[in-house]
């Protein structure tokens, strides 16, 4: 057995005084239980002293001084030194006894143990013990060490927890911030506990208790151990220690605890214009922003700062910072200067707002949309078509923007003007967002009055979405009408005379500057062709406005497409005037569209598109007619817009609208609040007509979706045992409406499905479900297994949460591994001759579920009922290798009596494991003894009750083959089995012998004395003469060791001259006749070895 050194131990003699001798100074802790760990006591020994120590002695006591266990004289530990050199070294003259390097005990008790109502050869009851370690030397000189202690603790640390229901388990939110674990356990040097976070087995946080016991409640707030808050999700609490003799407790578990954080959600958002002009000009000088920090007011949780950046939309560089307190603002107003006090430049910004609370929780930093620090209006530039103008065409206007507005802003409003020299307007035009490249004024003014002649200006003006105004003016031009006796204006330019009452008609207005009067009048209208299709006429004077409403002269109503229009007149003069001609559309088609949506509900939550598929809403055309301006519009359900999408022609013919997108957002970038939408698409062509497509009951829905799902067991054994036969999952989500669909399935290692629940078949999502561990086609499912859950949300969210868990109906599969294998000329001999004293048996437990309790005993050779030796444990340490655990056990041979091995008998054994399902398997094997070589008495013996001969014979002659005298043997009790085994055994005896062959060996037989004597041995009949009972026992005993010396002398070829035989028939016994599960060991055969 390999030593493992403790401390540096000495003992010292000096010449003239009686030999000091002292151990380890410090008490040790032991843990006799096979389980590899601090299993005895080592206590390492070194004497200095000239002259020969013959005696040494070490000596275990209890506490209160009982002598419970002596080792002493313990010869040379060499594993490599051989039979022979063991045997000599005890007949080597005045050599005295070696003191080991080290001496150990194993916890077993000796025979004094008795003495106390203690079991020899049984470990050590848990205890303080202390052990005093003596020496003789030659001169019959004696010194002791003081007393030092050893603790025997067989008992590992102990735990329970107290009830905490499902419900208990659940905490982060509101005024339960934390779980409340309690637990009681034994007091020890240190006990380790922590939090485990289940998706990974990663430890968030930790716990200790030293030198006691742990502490009656834990309670978990949920951060680590650096104070920050850990993620929503499943945790386990795992305590666990480890003694000062080495016993590990299992690791105890509270599984299943949920941690939903009370997480503040902030929010930062522009109120009203994303653009600014901070000029100081009292119109959109600052911005502001709309802050939702909350701050939640309990003993547990509450806000601790709070602050708005002012960041660079592209390059984070920080202009300006406010810090806040506890209590938050709700609104930011940015006048758009930097932390210098001047004005920023011209650009884009991010406003970023950050919080921090008590439990420290510290929310996602959450950025505003971007917005817009502009000083300057947008630039334009405008031309007549002439400097001076005479009323009977139109005077065209040219005009356009050079500078683009930002995309974040709204496109900048438009108007423009006709000024008289003096300043009076005459004529204005609203643009609106829309500027035209050009426009024609045909000398009219807003009420369709003929202008006087003279000198005017047209003026384009501006104001874009940072409120900065602009302005351009035209060169001057004239009006002069003084050739002009006739002007003509027709208002609209296009109508559509569909009876809807909006631009059913269009007027004309015709202007006449004949002095003397009119005659008569005549005005015409024409179609593309040039066919009059209406005429009016008329004497004396012409009205100011006509009105046609698209009929023809019979009454028909004129087909689309161009008209013209003029008027001529007649002076009461007779001088004739005519107008130009102009042009107008009649135009009944109303703007076509067709579009619709894939979906009226999605989830602009910003995750991943894998778990999140619907993160905007999207708008396909399928038909589009050519228009100037083509508008979507989104509104909530009281009718506010939202947002506003707009497609402008660049070309006169117009232009199609397109597929568009929405991503939750407002016009200023803001979140849409959740809630219900209408998408309206509409279009008014200049005739006045109008369409719109209306795609009402959108929903955007951002609500959180989480789902958590735990199993009530680790592992389950679907045998039918009525024992953790099934597993029960939980089912918890947040949000259960809006449930497209969900499966539940049964996956394995591979990934392969073994059963599944899904809503098409089982409805509703259920709060449990329950699996009997089976698989779809009735099989019991074997391996490591989740439990994984899918949702999917109407809205396009897709959530995912799984459990791990080992499922199998196999009992541990169990095997050993022993150092005694006789085949490979490996024995088990407990002999004290520092070779094979000691049995190493490496236990094998192959399971997917855990070792709950192990056990190993050894069996009488000859009662398989008896129990000769037992050990065991509760846990078996993880091999390496998978599902695989592994146990040492070493055995001196000493059985749970204090008796030793039989010299080369079979024991039977029995390794058992029973998992934490309750499965119990047990594999059964044989530990074969060797031939043991014994001092006893100062002479060396081998003593072996395994050769067994036939019934009142001295052979090992089988049923049906004749004996030494040529009798056929019709019936032997004899068995082919037990013929083979001598033959064996007496194989192994002849090996020995050939080793010392100066050595003389009488082979001395025994018997079993069946029948009670108290008289004279000489006059005993069982001992000396045949009688009902069978043969003598001398004679038989006798016959039987004449016939193993002729069978080692002729098979063994030991020379004959070295062996003696003789029989002691039952007079010197080693147990007890009376002992019927022992009295067997009398009948033996001994080699007694004489130099």
């Amino acid at each position: 057995m390999k030593r493992t050194c403790f401390g540096f131990v000495c003992a010292l003699f000096a010449l003239s005084t009686a030999p000091l001798a002292w151990a380890e100074r410090a008490p040790k802790y032991i843990s006799p239980n096979n389980d590899g760990v601090q299993d005895s006591l080592e206590i390492p020994l070194r004497v200095k002293d000239k002259s020969i120590i013959k005696e040494w002695t070490l000596s275990i006591y209890t506490e209160d001084g009982h002598l419970v266990r002596t080792v002493s004289n313990k010869r040379k530990d060499d594993s490599r030194r051989s039979i022979s050199e063991t045997l000599g070294s005890f007949f080597s003259p005045k050599t005295g006894v070696d003191v080991p390097s080290s001496v150990s005990w194993n916890g077993r008790l000796g025979d004094e143990a008795a003495s106390i109502g203690l079991e020899p050869g049984s470990i050590a009851p848990d205890g303080v013990y202390y052990y005093i370690f003596s020496a003789t030397d030659n001169y019959d000189n004696t010194g002791s060490s003081p007393k030092y202690y050893v603790v025997v603790d067989n008992t590992p640390p102990q735990v329970t927890f107290g009830a905490l229901t499902d419900e208990e388990k659940i905490f982060g939110e509101g005024n339960k911030n934390s779980v409340r674990i309690t637990q009681s356990g034994s007091e020890e040097s240190e006990w380790t506990a922590g939090i485990i976070y289940n998706a990974d087995g990663k430890k968030v946080k930790s716990f200790r208790w030293e030198n006691s016991s742990p502490a009656p409640v834990v309670l978990w707030d949920g951060t680590n151990d650096d104070g920050t808050l850990v993620e929503d999700g499943i945790y386990t609490y795992e305590i666990y220690a480890t003694d000062k003799a080495g016993n590990k407790s299992e690791k105890s578990q509270v599984t299943n605890i949920i941690f939903s954080a009370e997480k503040p959600v902030i929010a930062i958002a522009i109120h009203g214009n994303n653009c600014f002009s901070p000029n100081g000009d009292g119109n959109s000088d600052s911005i502001t922003f709309d802050l939702t920090v909350p701050a939640p007011v309990n003993k547990f949780n509450s806000l601790s700062s709070w602050s708005v950046q002012v960041v660079g939309a592209d390059n984070n560089t920080v202009y300006f910072k406010k810090d806040g307190g506890s209590t938050p603002d709700s609104a930011f107003v940015f006048n758009g200067r930097g932390a210098d006090g001047n004005v920023l430049p011209e650009g884009e910004y991010k406003a970023v707002l950050s919080a921090t609370y008590l439990n420290g929780y510290e929310p996602p930093s959450v950025q505003s949309p971007r917005f817009l620090l502009d000083l300057t209006a947008p630039g334009a530039e405008v031309s007549v078509s002439e400097s001076i103008f005479n009323g009977s065409g139109n005077l065209i206007i040219r005009q356009k923007q050079i500078t683009k507005d930002s995309p974040l802003a709204k496109p900048s409003k438009w108007t423009g003007e006709i000024r008289r020299a003096d300043g009076k307007i005459v004529r204005t035009w609203d643009f609106g967002t829309r500027l035209v490249d050009s426009v024609e004024w045909n000398g009219f003014d807003n009420d369709n009055h003929f202008v006087e002649d003279g000198t005017y200006s047209y003026t384009l003006r501006v104001v874009d979405a940072a409120g900065n105004k602009g302005s351009v003016t035209s060169a001057p031009f004239t009006l002069d009408t003084s050739k002009t006796e006739l002007m003509l204006s027709v208002t609209p330019s296009a109508f559509s005379p569909n009876g809807n009452g909006v631009r059913d008609t269009v007027t004309f207005n015709p202007a006449a500057k004949a002095s003397s009067g009119i005659d008569s009048y005549v005005l015409s209208v024409y179609n593309a062709d040039g066919s009059v299709v209406r005429m009016f006429t008329g004497a004396d004077s012409i009205p100011a406005a006509i009105v046609w409403d698209g009929k023809d002269s019979t009454g028909r109503l004129c087909k689309d497409g161009t008209y013209y229009v003029d008027c001529g007149i007649v002076a009461k003069s007779g001088t004739p005037a005519k107008s130009s001609r102009k042009s107008f559309v009649l135009d009944t088609v109303a703007p076509v569209v067709k579009a619709g949506v894939p979906y009226t509900i999605f989830s602009p939550d910003g995750l991943p598109a894998e778990i999140s598929t619907r993160q905007t809403l999207p708008v396909t055309v399928s038909e589009s007619s050519n228009e100037q301006l083509w508008t979507a519009s989104i509104s909530d359900q009281n009718g506010n817009e939202v947002k506003t999408f707009t497609w402008q022609a660049d070309k006169p013919e117009g232009g199609k609208i397109e597929d568009f997108v929405w991503d939750g957002t407002d016009n200023n970038g803001n979140p849409a609040p959740n809630g219900g939408y209408k998408v309206e698409i509409f279009s008014e062509d200049e005739a006045g007509n109008k369409t719109n497509v209306l795609v009402s009951n959108v929903t955007l829905d951002n609500r959180d979706t989480r789902a958590y799902v735990t199993a009530s067991e680790r592992s389950i054994s679907p045998n039918g045992d009525g024992f953790k036969d099934s597993q029960t999952f939980t089912v918890r989500a947040n949000l259960t409406e809006g449930i497209s669909d969900w499966t539940f399935k049964i996956v394995d290692s591979n990934g392969n499905s073994v059963r599944e629940w899904n809503k098409a078949k089982d409805g509703a999502l259920p709060s449990t479900i329950r699996w009997d561990g089976k698989t779809s086609g009735g099989d019991v499912a074997e391996g490591q297994f989740a439990g994984k859950l899918h949702i999917s949300y109407e809205k396009g969210n897709l959530v995912d949460a799984s459990v791990g868990f080992v499922s199998t109906a196999t009992a541990p599969v169990l095997s050993v591994m022993s150092s005694a294998n006789p085949a490979q000329g490996l024995y088990f001999s407990p002999d004290n001759d520092g070779n094979e004293d000691e049995l190493l048996m490496t236990l094998f437990a192959v399971t997917k579920a855990n070792v709950r309790s192990w056990s190993l005993e050894v069996k009488d050779s000859r009662n398989n009922e008896i129990t000769f030796w037992k050990t065991g444990g509760t846990t078996m340490p993880a091999d390496g290798r998978p599902d695989t655990y592994r146990a040492s056990v070493t055995w001196d041979g000493v059985g749970t009596g204090g008796s030793m091995v039989m010299s080369a008998e079979d024991y039977p054994y029995v390794f058992s494991v029973t998992d934490d399902m309750g499965m119990t398997s047990r594999y059964t094997g044989i530990i074969p003894v060797d031939v043991l070589v014994i001092y006893d008495n100062g002479r060396l013996k081998m003593q072996v009750p395994s050769i067994v001969f036939r019934g009142d014979a001295a052979d090992f002659v089988l049923s049906g083959e004749r004996d030494a005298n040529g009798n056929l043997v019709e019936r032997s009790s004899l068995t082919e089995e037990q013929k083979v085994n001598n033959i064996r055994v007496l194989t192994r005896v002849a090996q020995i012998l050939k080793k010392f062959d100066k050595y003389s060996v009488t082979v001395v037989g025994h018997a079993n004395p069946m029948n009670p004597w108290n008289g004279d041995e000489a006059d005993n009949p069982e001992e000396n003469r045949d009688g009902a009972w069978g043969r003598g026992l001398k004679a038989l005993s006798l016959e039987r060791a004449q016939f193993v010396r002729q069978w080692l002398i002729t098979e063994g070829r030991i020379s004959a001259s070295r062996l003696s035989s003789e029989g002691k028939g039952g007079l010197e016994t080693i147990a007890d006749k009376n002992d019927l599960e022992n009295r067997w060991k009398n009948r033996r055969v001994e080699f007694i070895l004489e130099k």
